[in-house]
């Protein structure tokens, strides 16, 4: 773990962390000997934000369709499309652990990608291409889990090569991209993350694409260049762009000069924050993305969420 992070992860623990708090530092932070994590995992998950997620799992191992949210057949659902139940999964760190919700969503995917289950999604006659690219995301999805498996290496390789033919000028070429992408090796740029495992790519093509991500709104919602406050609602948007990113080797090089002194400087008002009158705004457009405390009716444990939150962020920084 970043040795700055310490005093951090000594205020969650002094300031009743949640279970799911204490598993994720266990994991994530302190790297603990498997027997204490997977205690820490057990434990955490008897509680109401495992089982909820958990009992909104269909039998087959989805959560409805995969990328669309069939609201009229899950009406009182908050888990509504597969994949907005996988980045709740990863949140909570079950990614690397034989968990059952993982292990079930694990399988369903296979078997979409294989054809001995029907593609879940419902097609209207203008959604023409539509069918691919709900492939690339359950490719990209499984590559989370499974980063090795060969649906994820083919994808993966054919993203890169695609990078490097846009990237000869040393500069991404947008255009370029989209006229030799389509929707047959890549749906949509913002599945970029799967080209920070496996060593796909070069320090140097890594840096055109942190450059070009760094700068220009890709995802609708913010981009890391346009820093954003936790009284902000749209705080949550700036802070996802953080973390899809942060798993690329370079990503420290990037955030050092301006974002991660911004986020050491959050870590210091909430643990100087003695009286509770910190504002942090909730937004549950991803909803309970970013959320490790039972509610988050508190004060306090909104603060403890958020520093949690921050500081995984910034475990990906320095060494």
């Amino acid at each position: 773990m970043n040795r700055k992070l310490n005093k951090y992860v000594n205020y969650l623990q002094d300031n009743n962390p949640s279970p799911f708090c204490d598993y994720i530092i266990c994991k994530e932070l302190l790297k603990l000997d498997e027997k204490t994590v997977k205690e820490s995992y057990e434990w955490a998950k008897q509680f109401k934000l495992y089982k909820e997620i958990e009992q909104e799992q269909l039998p087959d191992g989805s959560w409805g369709g995969f990328d669309t949210w069939h609201s009229n057949k899950y009406p009182k659902n908050k888990y509504k499309a597969t994949a907005r139940a996988i980045g709740r999964l990863l949140d909570l760190s079950l990614d690397g652990i034989d968990d059952p919700m993982v292990n079930r969503v694990i399988d369903v995917i296979k078997k979409y990608l294989t054809g001995e289950l029907p593609d879940p999604e419902f097609y209207g006659k203008d959604n023409i291409g539509k069918p691919i690219a709900i492939r690339q995301q359950m490719i990209q999805h499984l590559g989370y889990f499974e980063p090795e498996n060969n649906y994820v290496t083919e994808v993966r390789n054919s993203i890169a090569e695609l990078l490097k033919k846009c990237c000869s000028d040393r500069f991404l070429n947008k255009e370029m991209w989209i006229n030799l992408g389509g929707t047959g090796v890549f749906f949509c740029f913002s599945n970029i993350d799967m080209l920070s495992y496996g060593n796909i790519i070069d320090d140097d093509l890594q840096r055109i694409l942190l450059a070009y991500s760094w700068e220009v709104d890709d995802w609708g919602w913010a981009h890391p260049c346009k820093i954003k406050s936790p009284e902000e609602p749209s705080f949550i948007f700036w802070i996802r762009t953080l973390e899809r990113l942060k798993n690329f080797s370079l990503f420290g090089e990037f955030m050092e000069p301006v974002i991660t002194p911004y986020l050491y400087s959050i870590c210091e008002r909430i643990i100087d924050d003695v009286n509770n009158q910190m504002q942090i705004a909730i937004n549950n457009y991803f909803y309970h993305h970013g959320q490790y405390s039972e509610s988050r009716n508190t004060t306090q444990k909104k603060k403890n969420d958020l520093l949690l939150q921050i500081i995984r962020i910034l475990n990906k920084c320095e060494v």
